[in-house]
This record gives structure tokens, sequence and C-alpha cells, in this order.
């Protein structure tokens, strides 16, 4: 194991003070063990179509995490950048207000941080959801990309990225180039990996899960073939960049 990905913040008070403990004492063995760590903002996103709330919660967020990552010691040769996830926002909230909260977002953090943060999510949201204006475009291109995506990496037919969606040959994201190919950097290729495996402990409560049963999701990702597994798109070299800050993306790299 190269990486690891670990929740360093959340939007909502009360998931995030149930994410410290455990990033508390996860990432510090991680980065012992000779594992790189990232942490990730889970994006908490208000129903409002005011933008001026908009842009206060994405920048309150974004100090959120920025202040997060210096409790945990900051950048170091061990951390890759801090992550934003966004995923799963109230269908009420408009397209408009999803992208400014997200842009709002990358800007302030990468800001407070000196360095450029990565974006996670899936293909439908990233299409679905935020603008695909050419000025969007170009700036979500600057981000490195976490894509979650069901698949084998071992399989050559899975092409990352592509996949029909209402009768369209590929995924319109920022992040797609002209042959439907895209441009990332992480790939979560599944979410039931063996927590045995990799040593990520999954004892659930008492009834929550049958024993002996491997996949058994009682609402807080507890069972034993709950863990998401991804791969790295680079070389040795690329993954040191990522850390240092030296491997950063642009709008040039598309086709």
């Amino acid at each position: 194991m190269a990486f690891a990905f670990i929740k360093g913040s959340d939007g909502l008070l009360t998931e995030d003070a149930l994410a410290v403990p455990h990033v508390i004492k996860w990432a510090p063995e991680a980065k012992a063990a000779g594992i790189l760590v990232g942490y990730y903002h889970f994006a908490r996103i208000p129903v409002t179509v005011v933008p001026e709330e908009i842009v206060a919660s994405a920048q309150a967020q974004a100090a959120q995490a920025a202040a997060r990552l210096a409790e945990l010691g900051g950048y170091d040769d061990r951390t890759l950048p801090y992550v934003l996830d966004i995923e799963g926002v109230n269908s009420t909230i408009t397209d408009e207000m999803v992208t400014l909260w997200t842009t709002t977002w990358l800007d302030e953090m990468q800001l407070a941080t000196s360095r450029a943060p990565v974006v996670y999510s899936y293909r439908s949201f990233l299409q679905d959801r935020l603008l695909q204006s050419a000025v969007t475009k170009d700036k979500l291109r600057n981000y490195h990309l976490w894509l979650a995506q069901p698949g084998n990496p071992a399989k050559a037919s899975v092409k990352v990225g592509q996949g029909l969606k209402k009768g369209k040959p590929c995924y319109e994201t920022a992040w797609k180039q002209s042959d439907c190919s895209y441009v990332w950097t992480f790939w979560q290729y599944t979410s039931k990996g063996d927590r045995e495996k990799y040593g990520i402990p999954w004892s659930p409560s008492v009834g929550s899960c049958p024993t002996g049963v491997s996949l058994c999701f009682p609402g807080k990702g507890t069972g034993r073939n709950h863990l998401d597994l991804n791969v790295f798109n680079g070389t040795a070299a690329d993954l040191t960049a990522l850390v240092n800050g030296s491997w950063i993306r642009s709008p040039l790299e598309y086709r």
C-alpha cells in the first residue's frame, strides 16, 4: 500500500467531531508505516439561492479544512494534497450554486495552504451538477481528479471516465478529453475492499451484522468488505511530485 485517504474534516460539525479522533489516530500511524496520507473534506452546501451565502459557506469550510490540516502538522513529505469530496448535494440547490460553492472552496483552500487541492466525485455528479462552460472547465482543469467509478483495474477494456449516459458517448465533464478518456490522478475502483486484508478495524456494533457475514452495511460502513480501494495514475516520481507540490495540472494537458 503506497497511500491512504482519511476523512480530515466535514462541513457538518457533528460529523466533523466524529472524524477527528480517527484521523488523529490513523494518520500518524500510517505515515510511520511509510504510507502517504491524504485528507479529505466532505462538502456541505447550504440550501440557498443567495450567492453571498454560498460563498460564505465555502470560505468557512475551506478555513475549517485548512485549520485541520495545520492541526495535523501541515504539508510534509508524507502528505498528499487536501481533497474536496463533493457529492450527494441536495437536488434543490441549483447547478450554478453548486459550481460557485465548489470553485470558491478550491480557491480559498489553495490560498490558505499554498497547494492546489484535489477534487473527488463521480462522473454523473461532475457532469450534471457542475457548469460545463469553457470558463468553468478551464478552472477545474487546474486541479487533480480523484474519480469514483466501479471497475476492475486489471481489465484493459475498462476506461476510466468513459461510459454511456442517456445515449451520450461519454460523460461531459471538465476532465474529459475529445476521445472520451479522462485526465485523472486517482481512481476509486471499488468500495468493497476487504478491511482485514489492509489492517482496518471493522467490528460492527452488537447485533448490527450477523457473525461471519462480510458484506454488511449497517449504516456506518462497518462491514468487513466495505473499504474504498484506489489506484494512482502515474509513476513513483509523479507521486513524489504530487506530495511536494511540483506536479500541477493545467488546461494545456487536454486534447
